[in-house]
C-alpha cells in the first residue's frame, strides 16, 4: 500500500494475514542476501537485524504512518518534498504512472484522504510521531521538532534572541518546560540545544512534576 527505499533501510506498508507476511518476509530478506552474497562473492548475513513491524489500527492511523514512510526523504534531508523521491509510492498516489501500487488500492486510500487534494495537504503538514524509526531518524525528528517549537515561542513573543536578564530567564524556563513536555528529548540534549546548565533542565523538570 506504500512504500519508500532508503540507503540503508526500506519502509513497507503491507496489508495481509500476519503470518503470510512474516513468511513473505523471510523469504524475501532470503533470497536478497542469497542473491546479493552471490553477486559480490561473499557469505553471511547481510541485515543487521530482523524486521520490525507495528500493526496499522485504523484509517487514520494509516494515514499517518504513510505520510510518515513518504516523507522519510525529506526529514533525512535528501530531497525538499516527497515529490522529488523516486523510490517511493508517492509519485504513484500523486498521479504519476506506477505499476507496483495497484489502482484499486491507490484509490482506496485516496478517497480515506478525502480525495487527491486532501492526499496532498495532509502530506504538507508537519507530523512529528515517532513509528519504528531507526536511532538517527528518532534523534533527528525530535531535534527538529525541539527546534520548531524554539523557533516559534521565539516569534510568538517578539524575540529576536535570549540574552541575560530576568526577562529572558523566564522565558528560557518556559521554551525548556516546551521541551520537556512536548519531545523525548533527553535532560542532556535540551541543555546543549539551548546552552545552558543541564542541573537548571533538571531543576525545571522536577518542578513540573511537582505541577
Amino acid at each position: 500500500m506504500a512504500y519508500c527505499i532508503m540507503d540503508n533501510h526500506l519502509h513497507l506498508v503491507v496489508r495481509g494475514e500476519l503470518e503470510d507476511i512474516t513468511t513473505a518476509l523471510k523469504k524475501v530478506n532470503i533470497r536478497y542476501a542469497m542473491k546479493l552474497n552471490k553477486e559480490k562473492e561473499r557469505v553471511g548475513h547481510v541485515f543487521q537485524d530482523r524486521y520490525k513491524s507495528e500493526i496499522i489500527h485504523n484509517e487514520m492511523h494509516l494515514l499517518h504512518v504513510i505520510r510518515y514512510i513518504h516523507n522519510n526523504p525529506v526529514k533525512a534531508k535528501i530531497v525538499r518534498s516527497p515529490e522529488d523521491y523516486q523510490w517511493s509510492s508517492f509519485g504513484s498516489y500523486a498521479g504519476k504512472d506506477s505499476e507496483i501500487i495497484e489502482g484499486k488500492v491507490k484509490q482506496e486510500i485516496l478517497e480515506i484522504a478525502g480525495g487527491l487534494d486532501s492526499f496532498l495537504y495532509f502530506h504538507r503538514e508537519k507530523d512529528y510521531t515517532e513509528f519504528m524509526d531507526t536511532p538517527e531518524e528518532v534523534e533527528n525528528n525530535r531535534e527538529e521538532h525541539a527546534q520548531t517549537i524554539i523557533k516559534d515561542y521565539l516569534n510568538d513573543n517578539g524575540i529576536v534572541e535570549l540574552g541575560p536578564g530576568k526577562s529572558s530567564s523566564k522565558h528560557m524556563d518556559k521554551i525548556v518546560k516546551l521541551l520537556l513536555k512536548s519531545t523525548s528529548l533527553s535532560h542532556r540534549k535540551v541543555a546543549k540545544m539551548l546552552e545552558i546548565d543541564n542541573n537548571r533542565v533538571h531543576s525545571i523538570s522536577r518542578s513540573i512534576s511537582k505541577e
